[in-house]
């Protein structure tokens, strides 16, 4: 059986503008967040630099709800079918990650210790990628508490 569609309307799902720039200032608040902390104890700025990140890329179970709710990047945005928005944050991630530790206070003894840091760093955050965690519905846990010590500054 052959179906043929007169005027055929064909849609497209792609990030609103709005939630475009929600999340590039999730990321921009999440990076202040690490350029400040940075200067007081870098291994807990880049803790929370990467668990924001997670959380702003990924999806979470939310427990203790009657129905299982689940929340994040796949599950408030299950519709899309053009990636255009999540490049293009993905981009701002990446540009972002150019300039980790601008600061010009000496954190590290060394340079090669800073170096090293900063190549480490900048793998990890590398490696995140929107569309592939919206593919695979990746999910993170995080305790409730700290879902809302990372949502305070982001």
């Amino acid at each position: 059986m052959k179906l043929q569609y007169d005027k055929g309307l064909i849609t497209k799902y792609d990030l609103s503008d709005k939630k475009i720039v929600k999340l590039k200032q999730r990321i921009d608040n999440a990076f202040r967040h690490f350029e400040n902390l940075c200067k007081k104890n870098i291994k807990q700025a880049r803790r929370d630099l990467l668990d924001a990140l997670k959380l702003i890329t990924s999806n979470i179970k939310l427990y203790n709800t009657k129905s299982g709710v689940k929340v994040g990047l796949y599950y408030n945005n299950d519709l899309l079918d053009v990636f255009d928005g999540l490049n293009d944050v993905e981009t701002h991630l990446k540009s972002k990650s150019i300039n980790i530790l601008s600061t010009r206070k000496p954190i590290f003894k060394t340079s090669i210790e800073e170096t090293n840091f900063k190549n480490k760093l900048k793998r990890k955050i590398d490696c995140i990628s929107f569309q592939k965690n919206w593919k695979e519905k990746r999910f993170y846990s995080f305790t409730i508490d700290r879902i809302i010590e990372i949502l305070e500054w982001l």
